[in-house]
């Protein structure tokens, strides 16, 4: 009798304990899938980097492979003064225009993108482009610029990117400035 006795008591402990056990499990996971959970939503709410190109054309890119890509892109429209030019795209869902000028060497020193508002299919916030909170602001409703500036790294020289629009949520124009050409227009 005390044998069965022992034996229940320890078979009731171990159960006890069992369930202890498992509870404290089940707690653990769920701490733990909690705080996956809350990584995950501090990755997904990230700001985007802020853009190295527009259209596959890049600052310093020299202007014959620029032309490469613009052809298959966009339909040439016209020159304009200081080595620059106008091209129309062709079935960008976002921007209709690019204006690219090349710096004495005939590489890229500035792209501008242009929204056809007639004809624009996506809309292009500000926040896709980059941390506002982040960005030199220059605002007199209705015109809302931001503007970053990006240090060179390697192969890739400094470089700006300004985002305009006269919309205080999406934009009309986005460029990418050579920081040397931005230098140089000041100085003009």
């Amino acid at each position: 009798m005390i044998k069965s006795n022992l034996k229940q008591n320890s078979l009731s402990i171990s159960q006890k304990s069992g369930i202890s056990i498992r509870k404290k499990n089940l707690a653990f996971k769920f701490l733990c899938l909690t705080a996956a959970w809350l990584i995950s939503l501090s990755c997904n709410s990230k700001t985007p980097d802020l853009p190295s190109e527009i259209l596959g054309l890049h600052i310093g890119m020299p202007k014959n492979e620029a032309q490469k890509i613009l052809r298959q892109i966009a339909v040439f429209d016209r020159d304009e003064e200081k080595n620059q030019q106008v091209w129309r795209l062709k079935d960008d869902p976002r921007f209709g225009y690019l204006a690219v000028g090349y710096d004495q060497e005939d590489r890229i020193r500035y792209i501008s993108a242009f929204v056809n508002k007639s004809t624009v299919k996506e809309k292009v916030s500000f926040q896709e482009i980059g941390d506002l909170d982040k960005a030199r602001k220059e605002i007199i409703k209705p015109h809302y610029r931001y503007i970053w500036d990006v240090p060179a790294k390697d192969d890739r020289p400094a470089y700006q990117v300004i985002a305009y629009g006269d919309n205080p949520d999406f934009l009309t124009i986005l460029s990418l400035n050579s920081s040397s050409s931005t230098t140089s227009k000041e100085e003009d």
